[in-house]
């Protein structure tokens, strides 16, 4: 019983992780997109 306890726990904290780390990413792709736009939009002035 304990063991199958740890095994869920295990798999969970792996599952968290990975959700972490897609969570990261893709706010770091959706921060580099609006300074991309930014940057277009400055470029666009000059």
């Amino acid at each position: 019983m304990i063991l199958k306890f740890q095994i869920f726990q295990l798999r969970y904290s792996l599952l968290h992780k990975r959700w972490w780390l897609y969570r990261q990413i893709s706010e770091i792709k959706f921060n580099t997109g609006i300074w991309a736009d930014e940057y277009d939009k400055e470029l666009k002035k000059l």
